[in-house]
């Protein structure tokens, strides 16, 4: 006698497996590359701002990221704090970026970003710091 597995239990299996694993965990994560930009510490020395440039293949554009992380730890992920893109192009590099840092105080972060950038990710708090963004038009 032969059995078979229902087009609903497939389907439950399939979704369960990516809800487990996620994208990440499926390897699609694998081809992303992080180059650092710039790395700020704080003014106590307990963490660090570090602006970096993620590419993750051909078929996407590299995105401009922030994490903030311990003194020495590089981010292998995505930003944890900021993520953007240059819109196609619309968002105007300087220095070689469209995202500054700056430490206001040793909790207190600072991202400033070109107004013209397509942002994703704007976190307010990450490990303790506090983060303020300003976006202005860079002519």
């Amino acid at each position: 006698m032969q059995k078979y597995v229902s087009g609903f239990v497939l389907t439950a299996v399939i979704i369960a497996a990516v809800l487990i694993f996620g994208p990440f965990g499926l390897g699609l994560d694998n081809d992303c590359r992080n180059t650092i930009l710039r790395e700020q510490p704080s003014p106590d020395g307990k963490h660090t701002a570090v602006l970096f440039e993620r590419f993750c293949g051909a078929t996407t554009e590299p995105s401009h990221q922030v994490s903030i992380v311990a003194p020495g730890e590089v981010p292998k992920a995505g930003g944890n704090a900021f993520v953007s893109d240059d819109n196609h192009g619309a968002a105007p590099r300087r220095d070689g970026s469209y995202v500054a840092l700056r430490w206001l105080s040793p909790k207190d972060l600072l991202i400033a970003y070109e107004a013209r950038a397509r942002t994703f990710k704007k976190e307010e708090h990450v490990d303790g710091v506090d983060i303020v963004y300003n976006s202005a038009r860079d002519n």
